[in-house]
């Protein structure tokens, strides 16, 4: 559940920030 969560999180933050931040965070928070 609350994995779930936080990569609907991640997601609607990519998508309201934008990609090049999506690239710069897309491996330390959860991976």
């Amino acid at each position: 559940m609350l994995e779930n969560l936080a990569f609907t999180h991640l997601t609607l933050l990519v998508k309201f920030l934008g990609e090049p931040l999506h690239v710069h965070f897309k491996r330390p928070l959860f991976f």
